[in-house]
C-alpha cells in the first residue's frame, strides 16, 4: 500500500499492480424480463443507455431471447456503480418504477428497498406463514387504500391549484 498525495487527510491507497488486477477483472450480470416489460423497456431504454455510459458500464438489451446484461469496463471507475446497475436492470424487468427514479437510483441520488410481499422464496407471506386467501384480502385492500389516496392527493392538488386561482 502507499499513500495517496492530493488529499486533505492522508489516506492508504492500493499500489498500481492492485488496481491494475481490479480494472482488468469484469463483473457481470443477466437479468431475464418478461413480454410484458418489452414497451417499457423499449422507451425508457434510451435514457438507461446513456447514463450506464456515462459510468463506463456495458450494456446489453436483447428484446428477441428477454434479458438484460449489465459489466464493468476498463472505464468503469466507482466500484459500487455495477452493484446500483444490477439494481436498476432488476427494477426494470421486475417492476413499473419510472425511468427518472431508475437513472437517480442510478446515479446514486436515491435508494431503493425490494420488498417482495406474496408466495415467492424470501416473500413475506410464505415466511409468517399466512393464508393465500387473507393475504389475497389484504392485497386487495392496500391497493384499493392506494387508490383512494391517489384521488384524494389529486383533489387537495386541484383545490389548491384553485384557491391560488381565485386569489390571483
Amino acid at each position: 500500500m502507499e499513500i495517496c498525495a492530493g488529499h486533505k487527510s492522508e489516506m492508504l491507497c492500493p499500489n498500481s499492480d492492485h488496481m491494475e488486477l481490479e480494472k482488468s477483472e469484469v463483473t457481470s450480470f443477466t437479468e431475464s424480463f418478461s413480454k410484458y416489460h418489452i414497451p417499457k423497456l423499449k422507451d425508457a431504454w434510451p435514457q438507461v443507455e446513456s447514463a450506464l455510459q456515462e459510468h463506463g458500464i456495458s450494456y446489453t438489451l436483447n428484446l428477441a431471447e428477454l434479458y438484460m446484461t449489465v459489466s464493468t469496463t476498463p472505464r468503469t471507475e466507482d466500484p459500487d456503480i455495477i452493484h446500483r446497475a444490477r439494481e436498476i436492470i432488476v427494477l426494470l424487468s421486475k417492476t413499473t418504477v419510472p425511468t427518472y427514479v431508475v437513472i437517480n437510483i442510478l446515479n446514486g441520488y436515491m435508494h431503493h428497498d425490494h420488498i417482495k410481499t406474496g408466495y415467492q422464496e424470501g416473500g413475506l407471506a410464505a415466511i409468517h406463514g399466512i393464508k393465500k386467501e387473507r393475504f389475497a384480502k389484504r392485497r386487495t385492500r392496500f391497493l384499493e387504500n392506494l387508490k383512494v389516496h391517489k384521488v384524494l392527493c389529486y383533489v387537495f392538488r386541484s383545490s389548491r391549484q384553485m384557491e391560488k386561482g381565485m386569489k390571483g
